[in-house]
């Protein structure tokens, strides 16, 4: 009776050589309703099914599973061998996919109870209808509250990715361009709190390793919940050829099963009350070295509220698979759980320094010895713009302190991941020092009315708390930031306090009124110029003189000096430099000297521009 069924189902398909299939798939969901998808060629849409099929397609340098080689089912009519051997490179490939999806389909648990798959491959049609039977206690499932999963063909383009830290990371500038792209991707998918992506290309593990271990190293805190420790594998790789799409490399963040939504919660709120704190403690203690006061405390902190436990350190997969080991290798054991290791003192740390403003870098150093494991802390820098370490026994100790068991020069995560440089160590410890010798702010800057300006402290001092004020709001004022807003003509003083230091900076606001030619006192002259022999030579240069008018006065305050301080530049643009070139454009005391060059007969306008006001010449040469 098989047999039978078979030869007619065979009658079936050879009717349909004569029609135009399309790829499609009629799925009935738990209500028994057909619904057509059209995949046109491309995967199918739908994530849970998609994520059946994607769970059996095979890694890169395998053809064909056991599952589909020939007969795999017997309601199925596949190809001949014959037919298979005669088919090209694209046929087999899309013969392959038409043969997953029926895997895919047999052993899906998406709530699917019925579906159709067919193909049009080299001019023959596959059709194939699969009853499929649902478990009787089948419940469809549901995301849980701390789910941070996102579907795993989002594929991020290239184009998408957006810089992060590439003015401060130290760790991206150490790779490849690939590795980079991984880096980018990894903070941009953590971000948002997801825990997978997939990128388009077959990316080797290696690659992967060293992006996402400096990603790690660069935002510590994004990566506490994932599980950690040296049985435990954090990530999980996969490079599968898709039907029409190439390689793509799928990455997965392997959650800790001790993590929740509201263990980050709890911490940052943590952490925004010890900064608070730490502030205060600073301010009192260490008025002239408010920085170190902040580490100071922090070390205190920690060390006070949390102690290594049994079970915070572990070698084998049970022992690091415990409640205990996870919280003392992350930040909430330290801030929430007082429990830690060094490692999950250094991600605490980092996370205190973070929020106080304070660079920092995470360090996870290999040990010399060969013996194994990794020993964590963070650097710090300080106001001498040097790098110290702080640890659960050290705080701010330079090179000539530690000891000789890491290499600390040295960072490194997953072990199939390239090994990064961080920022050369202070040979000594740090000692407080009065920040006044570093904290200076200009004598005087000049800013044109209506622009904004910083003041001109150097950007170390954003990780202090600071106090900026204006003499006169009306002239001009100064954000939290120290950025100067330019508001009317005329002079104001602008204060900073911070650090037990008090420096002042004067603020000139400087409008242009007027820039008009010497000759007729205008904005605008006409000139008339005849050259004598049809040859035009530099002795046909003309000297056009301005005059510019400004609010300021006074020795110094001259527009010339105003140029010279970056107010703005005088500038010429010919409207035909064929007909009339311009030579040069200058500024002495209150003048403007613009020279010019006819060429040949015609019309030309020199429009000549400076502190947003305008003077239009129009010359006729003849």
């Amino acid at each position: 009776m098989k047999e039978i069924f078979k030869r007619i189902y065979a009658v079936v398909v050879t009717i349909c050589l004569l029609s135009d299939i399309s790829e499609s798939v009629y799925a009935a969901e738990s209500q028994r309703e057909y619904v057509k998808k059209e995949i046109s060629g491309e995967d199918i849409e739908s994530s849970d099914i998609e994520e059946s099929i994607a769970d059996i397609v095979v890694d890169s340098g395998e053809e064909y599973t056991e599952a589909f080689e020939n007969n795999a089912y017997d309601e199925i009519v596949y190809l001949t061998d014959e037919q298979i051997r005669g088919l090209p490179q694209e046929g087999l490939e899309q013969y392959e996919r038409f043969c997953r999806e029926i895997e895919a389909w047999r052993n899906c648990s998406a709530g699917v109870e019925n579906i159709r798959v067919s193909a049009d491959i080299d001019g023959i049609s596959l059709e194939a209808d699969l009853p499929l039977e649902l478990p009787a206690d089948y419940v469809p499932p549901e995301k849980a509250e701390d789910d941070i999963v996102t579907d795993e063909d989002d594929v991020l383009e290239e184009e998408e990715f957006d810089t992060l830290l590439a003015d401060q990371n130290y760790y991206v500038l150490q790779l490849s361009s690939s590795e980079e792209k991984v880096y980018k991707t990894t903070l941009k998918t953590l971000k948002k709190r997801k825990r997978k992506f997939s990128l388009k290309g077959n990316y080797a593990s290696s690659v992967l390793s060293s992006g996402i271990t400096a990603a790690y190293m660069a935002k510590p805190e994004m990566f506490d919940f994932v599980q950690n420790g040296s049985k435990l594998a954090p990530v999980k790789y996969r490079q599968k050829y898709r039907y029409r799409r190439g390689y793509i490399t799928y990455v997965k963040f392997k959650a800790s099963k001790h993590y929740s939504k509201k263990l980050e919660k709890q911490v940052r709120t943590k952490v925004n009350s010890i900064s608070g704190n730490a502030r205060a403690y600073a301010t009192v203690n260490y008025p002239n070295d408010p920085v170190y006061g902040m580490v100071e405390y922090f070390h205190d902190w920690i060390n006070s509220n949390a102690e290594e436990k049994e079970g915070s350190y572990g070698d084998t997969k049970k022992e690091q698979s415990t409640k205990t080991y996870f919280y003392s290798n992350t930040a909430y054991g330290p801030l929430l759980k007082g429990m830690m290791s060094w490692r999950g003192y250094a991600r605490a740390m980092s996370r205190l320094l973070d929020a106080a403003g304070i660079r920092n870098m995470y360090v996870q150093a290999t040990a010399r010895s060969g013996s194994g494991g990794y020993g964590s802390c963070v650097l710090a820098q300080m106001v001498d713009q040097n790098w110290y370490i702080v640890n659960p026994e050290d705080c701010l100790v330079g090179s000539d302190t530690l000891g000789s068991g890491y290499n600390w020069s040295k960072t490194k995560w997953l072990s199939n991941g390239g090994t990064l440089t961080v920022p050369t160590l202070s040979e000594s410890d740090y000692v407080p020092v009065n920040m006044e010798k570093y904290i200076s702010l200009p004598e005087s800057v000049m800013i044109l009315r209506g622009d904004k300006a910083p003041v001109g402290l150097d950007s170390y001092f954003n990780n202090i708390e600071k106090q900026w004020s204006s003499s006169d709001p009306y002239i001009a004022t100064v954000s939290s930031d120290g950025m100067i807003n330019a508001n009317n003509p005329g002079m104001t003083v602008i204060t900073l306090s911070a650090a037990g230091v008090t420096r002042t900076c004067t603020v000139y606001v400087v409008e242009i009124s007027s820039l008009t030619f010497d000759e007729n006192s205008g904005r605008k002259l006409d000139i008339t110029y005849k050259n004598k022999d049809g040859i035009y030579t530099a002795d046909d240069a003309i000297t056009l003189m301005l005059s510019v008018s400004h609010n300021l006065t006074g020795s110094g305050y001259s527009a010339e000096n105003m140029e010279s301080n970056g107010i703005d530049k005088i500038t010429a643009k010919s409207s035909n430099s064929n007909v009339v070139g311009i030579v040069s454009a200058e500024i002495h005391g209150d003048s403007a000297e613009v020279t010019v060059l006819p060429q040949k007969k015609g019309k030309a306008s020199i429009t000549i521009s400076f502190g947003g006001k305008k003077a239009v010449c129009s010359i006729n040469s003849k």
